[in-house]
């Protein structure tokens, strides 16, 4: 409810001179308060709900006056959890970049008059390693109505961090070897990201002075013989934290 109503009556009886009793009836004036949480309306948005490391998104803090009085003094200051951070000299105000401006705490250059609005954008850069996988962005909002101070924040906006990373890990079962020798390759894929990984090919050309023995692949075990490493062939999807094996045997020449 934006605006509080209220308003008082009275009843009572009075006697008149001749004896008669009537009844009276009065009513107060209407007084009205301003709701500001439902007339201030306060809007934060990402254009993205996900990151990747060092991706820049665009942050926007829309506010909209729908009270009958001027908004003064509007402060905005911003908190952001770990795993990104604030763009030094992005802050715009209706289009309009402030480079002096910190979210560490702004007020706005005008006044927010009765059925206007104002918009607030800043750059926040995802950092290099995150460790988390969200981040939250809020705002803190003080501002003046009518002389009176008031402080409230916004909805918490949240950004998936996204992590894109499979390794693979490469082994041989000897160090040294001669002509003649039997020698096994094993690749570890590991998928170390957060995300699903698809259509995953994998390639393993055979290195010059040996020769690759014909139906020795292995994946998790299983062979697969008519696999050949320099010609690739598909693996299965690699969720987080999956890990798939492939071994095959060379002949040293």
């Amino acid at each position: 409810m934006a605006k509080i109503t209220n308003q008082s009556s009275l009843t009572s009886k009075y006697t008149t001179p001749d004896g008669l009793q009537k009844n009276y009836t009065t009513q107060s004036n209407v007084l009205t308060t301003e709701n500001m949480t439902t007339s201030f309306l306060k809007e934060k948005t990402a254009d993205k709900d996900y990151g990747f490391p060092k991706d820049e998104l665009t942050i926007t803090l829309t506010l909209t006056n729908n009270s009958q009085f001027p908004i003064t003094n509007i402060t905005i200051s911003d908190s952001i959890t770990p795993g990104a951070t604030f763009k030094q000299g992005t802050i715009m105000v209706d289009n309009i970049l402030q480079p002096t401006f910190d979210i560490t705490g702004f007020t706005l250059p005008q006044p927010l008059q009765p059925n206007t609005s104002a918009t607030v954008t800043y750059t926040l850069v995802v950092d290099d390693a995150p460790t988390t996988t969200l981040v939250k962005v809020r705002s803190n909002i003080e501002y003046i109505v009518e002389g009176v101070n008031l402080t409230e924040h916004t909805d918490e906006v949240s950004i998936a961090i996204e992590k894109e990373e499979v390794t693979i890990a490469k082994t041989s079962n000897k160090s040294a070897v001669i002509s003649g020798d039997r020698l096994m390759f094993q690749n570890d894929v590991k998928n170390l990201g957060n995300i699903l990984n698809t259509d995953v090919q994998f390639y393993d050309p055979i290195p010059a002075g040996t020769t690759f023995e014909k139906g020795s692949v292995e994946i998790d075990g299983t062979k697969y013989p008519n696999y050949d490493p320099q010609t690739g062939f598909k693996l299965d999807d690699l969720s987080p934290g999956k890990t798939i094996t492939i071994r095959f045997f060379v002949t040293v020449d």
